[in-house]
Order: structure tokens, then C-alpha cells, then sequence
């Protein structure tokens, strides 16, 4: 066996197409609550191809938007002194930071900065000069979700 084709797409609409060498491959960059029709075809070789299986049909969630949110939002550097920067490194999502809020280990809010609807950079830099040493959690607010971040302040 050399592997395995997969086909899939939206109901009635157009195939895209992977190829896989194991039984197990995962289709990237779906859209979410969107139902699709998903077909593999055994190659074993030789231009020896199975038929294709008969379709099976599979709705997508939402679910990953905050695993994506926690990648594409980067907090640097850390440890930091005077500042920390909080920003957005992947636009694929199209998201943009509303509020960052600065807590320290007891959860008491020692800072909170707001967004301009017209700011838009896609950076925010946090004065943190004042604050004590130690450890700190960054609630970054978007307008798809909400993730925490951790610094240390030296």
C-alpha cells in the first residue's frame, strides 16, 4: 500500500485534495460550522487506485479559535523591566485586541488599557515599570476571544 488519497469539499461544490501515508490525516484550515463531504481512495501503487469511498458527511465546530487566538498573540519580553508588548503575530483570523488587563498573583487588576476603535495597530506596549517584581497573568481581550498570558517583571 502506498498511501492514501482524500477528497473533500462542500456538498455539491468543488474537491480539494490530500494525500496521506497513514489511515490518519487531519484537514487544516476548514471553516467552522460548515458541513463537509469527506472521500478516501486506497493508492497501492503501480497507478493501482481503489474506488473512491462513498461520501461521509461531517460539520465542523468553533472549537480552536481560542488554541489559535493563545498561538497568534505573543507577549514579549518576558522576563521584562520597563515594558511589555502584547502583540498579534498571525492575521489569519482576523482578529483584532480590544483590552489587555494586568493582574498580579492574587488577582487583583493592576492595569487595564483600552483600545481605540480607530487604533489600528496591531501592537499594545504596557508601562510596567512600576510594578513589584514577580509574576504576572495578561488577560488579552479580542473581538474573538480572550486569552492569558504569564510575565515576569525583574
Amino acid at each position: 500500500m502506498s498511501g492514501w488519497n482524500i477528497r473533500y469539499g462542500l456538498p455539491n461544490g468543488s474537491w480539494s485534495f490530500a494525500t496521506s501515508a497513514t489511515n490518519a490525516y487531519t484537514i487544516l484550515g476548514l471553516t467552522g460550522l460548515t458541513t463537509y463531504e469527506i472521500q478516501v481512495q486506497a493508492d497501492c501503487g503501480d497507478g493501482n487506485l481503489s474506488d473512491w469511498s462513498a461520501s461521509i458527511s461531517v460539520t465542523t465546530t468553533n472549537i480552536g479559535i481560542e488554541e489559535h487566538l493563545l498561538g497568534s498573540i505573543v507577549l514579549y519580553p518576558n522576563p521584562a523591566n520597563e515594558f511589555v508588548n502584547i502583540e498579534c503575530t498571525k492575521n489569519d483570523l482576523q482578529f483584532e485586541i480590544e483590552t489587555v488587563e494586568v493582574y498580579d498573583v492574587y488577582g487583583k487588576v493592576v492595569r487595564t488599557v483600552e483600545r481605540a476603535n480607530d487604533d489600528s495597530s496591531e501592537q499594545v506596549r504596557i508601562n510596567v515599570s512600576h510594578l513589584a517584581d514577580g509574576l504576572y497573568f495578561v488577560r488579552v481581550t479580542t473581538d474573538k476571544g480572550a486569552v492569558t498570558k504569564t510575565f515576569v517583571k525583574k
